[in-house]
């Protein structure tokens, strides 16, 4: 019997349910996937390289922008953002503010941290 057609049961001590192949787990097992082909070494790679920001995770979500308002014509404003489950990468990521705010530069300080320097149009609509 090919291998990928049997049950596979992590931490199963019970014969009936291994037949005489020991797949037995005396251990604690995190983030546990399947998937539908092998993967290739690069994939593998990466998804140790991510760590902490891995395949199991939570939804990215802003949690600080400081300040958090500006005023229309301002210029150089510098505002620190602070996400969680993000992973931002220098030359990668982008930001939109949204119309009238123009962001001059994104500086990535880590995958949850950046820093924007905005400059907002003297004609732009205040977000509600």
């Amino acid at each position: 019997m090919p291998i990928h057609s049997l049950t596979w049961t992590i931490g199963s001590t019970d014969s009936t349910l291994r037949g005489s192949t020991p797949r037995t787990w005396n251990g604690v097992i995190d983030e546990v996937q399947g998937f539908s082909q092998a993967l290739s070494q690069s994939e593998i790679q990466a998804i140790y390289t991510a760590a902490s920001f891995g395949e199991c995770r939570g939804q990215p979500a802003l949690t600080s922008l400081a300040p958090n308002s500006g005023q229309r014509g301002q210029q150089k404003l510098s505002v620190a953002i602070t996400g969680n489950f993000t992973n931002w990468v220098q030359g990668t990521t982008t930001a939109d503010f949204g119309p009238g705010v123009t962001v001059a530069s994104l500086t990535v300080n880590s995958a949850t941290s950046a820093t924007a320097v905005l400059n907002i149009d003297p004609a732009a609509v205040p977000a509600t």
